[in-house]
């Protein structure tokens, strides 16, 4: 006869295997998307730049940390994944492909340390499966970042694996050294480690203490030996930037109270239920009297407390990464991959505490399944909830889609033809969100856009004014921002460049993740991307008389009726002016002061123009708005509009449009502006004969 109980162990089984599948589906979607962002020819992440420099920068035999300068600024990581990088590069070429590989490759120790720590807790070979697949499923949270050329992957392996050898440190000396060595290590990779370090230090004072001084005598050494060589060997530059520059960065007070727990929830529903229910029954393991215990009592009591030592050992480190994540979620720039560590040692403290028995395990693994499930199928974007408040909830979920993780055929095809261009440039390039790509272009890198942000604001000033001097000087070929450039560089690109493509929508080379992808951070990334180039001159086709072309700053010949048009012509990024482009020369003309308030109206008109047969005229022109109300018209002598056009092509790029007359005559061209949200912009107007193209 089948008994509740029996029933019980039955659906146990069912859900113990279900959890061990959907695991096992979870980490091979994990790596063949992994492995399908490999190639990836450009970043998958904006800062995968910095780690590749420094790696180039150390193996050149530069100092591990320089003082911040226009040619390099390292980020404020602790420098052994870069090391790692810099010592590979004398084997494998130095790129995105071997920073990825390097980190795939640590993602698996990782997740290989997860199943072992699992099975060492007396688990079961489909209990490992089910940890690891709840770290998997954890990708898409926590941004997709375990693959990138970033220092987490490296961290997360090391101190899985230092940490497992804590474990064991009471029963093993070799294991005590072993894991401070791994530990220290790990700090050295990424300092969010340190935290990991302290949380299994206190476990290992709870459950056993045996061999603990072995622990920190090596990783004593490892740190603090590294630290004073690291010094010693950069004139005392380590110390600002591991930690010093750290303290300049903003803390967000509201982040750490409720915003990051908010995001860890909102993430892992299911995994706060099989928690709550492993809680549940762990308490009723300890309920009983606590007064007056006889001795059979207190041995049951102590023996119940060593056959949990695991579940209070991983339970502690699993509270100092969720308290790390905490931490660096709530720091200035700071994104999702801050909550790696909460994602791996939540797994497994949740897995080591599944109840064995009753109601409270089935509800445990099933929450275990439904949420391997649901880090597969749902992505979780908490801002709409914490921006609306609890009406929001049905928004801040969407569906997973496979072009936000792999690279679409078109997107990589995009990166293909950039990385194209980067090599084939005539001289190296600047980029300042990109900095890698002054390396592809020839060039032996400079300062980017992030290392600006963490250096003292004297050091970014002095840096800046190094950068715009060199821009200045023509050091570099073709200048590309994400976004309008900042002041500096405004400053520096006006009167020597040009803007020569202004991308918007799908034709953006984007990352896949971080800041400046698709999903943006908190909101999508809508930014333009541009490129300027060295000014030149356009050139007109043979036998082209030129109407005006504005270079040397003046409107003559041109007429200005009414107020919209200035006195003078304007160059790139005169005053407010957005960047127009690309105009040939250094002079183009906008129906708006350089204070770019596009609401007066007025027109410009030509001299008279003679018209043979055939013949047409060439205005280039473009739109900063809706271009419904501007116009570019040639009219006869009688005022009669004889060709029109509507300079409707892609905003703030100039485009050629033509005007031809049904017969010859003289007519005079006038460009029109009654438009109170939009101006126009225009740049050499030629008369072309018929047989011109």
């Amino acid at each position: 006869m089948t008994t509740p109980s029996d029933r019980l162990s039955r659906a146990a089984r069912v859900l113990t295997a279900a959890g061990g599948a959907a695991g096992a589906v979870a980490v091979t979607l994990l790596f063949g998307a992994m492995l399908a962002r490999w190639s990836f020819p450009l970043e998958l992440e904006w800062m995968e730049d910095g780690a590749l420099q420094h790696a180039r920068w150390i193996a050149a035999g530069r100092p591990l940390y320089p003082p911040p300068s226009e040619a390099f600024v390292p980020y404020l990581y602790t420098p052994l994944y870069p090391l790692v990088l810099a010592a590979l590069s004398f084997v494998l070429p130095l790129d995105f492909g071997l920073g990825r590989a390097v980190s795939i490759v640590a993602a698996a120790a990782a997740m290989a340390g997860v199943a072992r720590i699992v099975l060492d807790e007396g688990r079961s070979r489909r209990d490992g499966w089910i940890a690891a697949g709840l770290f998997a499923s954890s990708y898409v949270f926590t941004y997709r970042f375990l693959d990138l050329v970033r220092a987490d992957s490296l961290m997360l392996a090391l101190s899985t694996w230092g940490l497992w050898c804590l474990r064991r440190a009471p029963s093993s000396r070799r294991a005590a050294a072993a894991a401070g060595l791994l530990l220290a290590l790990a700090f050295w990779t990424k300092q969010t480690a340190v935290l990991l370090l302290f949380g299994g230090g206190l476990a290992a004072l709870w459950v056993g203490r045996r061999n603990l001084w072995l622990v920190v005598v090596s990783a004593g050494a490892v740190g603090l030996g590294g630290l004073w060589a690291g010094q010693a060997a950069t004139d005392g530059w380590m110390w600002t930037y591991i930690y010093e520059l750290h303290q300049s960065h903003a803390f967000n007070a509201d982040r750490f109270r409720a915003k990051a727990w908010l995001m860890l929830a909102h993430a892992g529903p299911f995994a706060v239920v099989a928690a709550i229910a492993a809680g549940v029954a762990l308490s009723r393991l300890f309920t009983g009297p606590t007064r007056r215990l006889d001795d059979d009592a207190r041995a049951r009591r102590a023996a119940l407390w060593r056959g949990h030592a695991g579940v209070v050992f991983w339970g502690v480190v699993a509270a100092s990464a969720l308290l790390a994540g905490a931490l660096g979620y709530a720091t200035q720039w700071a994104e999702a991959n801050a909550f790696l560590p909460s994602a791996l040692f939540g797994a497994i403290a949740l897995v080591v505490a599944l109840p064995s028995s009753g109601w409270a395990c089935l509800v445990a693994r099933a929450a275990c399944v439904a949420q391997v499930l649901f880090g597969l199928l749902v992505e979780p974007q908490v801002q709409p909830l914490w921006d609306e408040g609890p009406g929001a909830l049905r928004e801040s979920y969407r569906w997973q889609a496979v072009h936000r993780t792999i690279p679409t055929a078109a997107a990589a095809g995009r990166a293909a033809d950039q990385r194209r261009a980067l090599f084939e440039s005539p001289r190296p390039v600047f980029a300042l969100h990109r900095p890698w790509w002054n390396v592809l272009s020839g060039g032996d890198g400079h300062a980017g856009a992030m290392g600006l942000h963490d250096v003292r604001p004297d050091d970014r000033r002095r840096i800046e004014r190094a950068l715009g001097a060199a821009v200045r000087a023509g050091r570099y070929g073709p200048v590309y921002t994400e976004g309008a450039p900042p002041p500096w560089l405004r400053s520096a690109l006006r009167g020597g460049y040009r803007m020569t493509e202004r991308r918007t929508g799908d034709r953006r080379v984007l990352p896949m993740t971080g800041w400046l992808s698709e999903a943006g951070m908190t909101v999508p990334n809508r930014r333009p991307q541009f490129r300027f180039d060295p000014i030149e001159a356009r050139i007109p086709p043979p036998e082209t008389r030129v109407i005006a072309d504005f270079e040397g700053g003046g409107v003559a010949p041109m007429r200005r009726v009414g107020g919209a048009f200035p006195p003078r012509a304007q160059r790139l990024f005169e005053g407010r002016l957005p960047a127009v482009g690309p105009h040939g020369g250094e002079f183009y003309l906008c129906s708006t002061p350089s204070s770019y308030v596009p609401k007066v109206r007025g027109r410009l008109v030509s001299p008279p123009v003679t018209l043979g047969p055939g013949a047409f005229v060439v205005v280039h022109a473009a739109a900063t708005g809706p271009a419904d109300r501007l116009a570019l018209v040639l009219v006869d002598p009688g005022g009669r509009v004889a060709a029109q056009a509507v300079p409707d092509g892609p905003p703030f790029v100039f485009t050629r449009f033509e005007l031809r007359p049904t017969k010859p005559g003289t007519y005079t061209v006038e460009v029109r502006d009654d438009a109170a949200r939009a101006a126009v912009c225009v740049d050499d107007l030629w008369v072309l004969p018929t047989t011109a193209q």
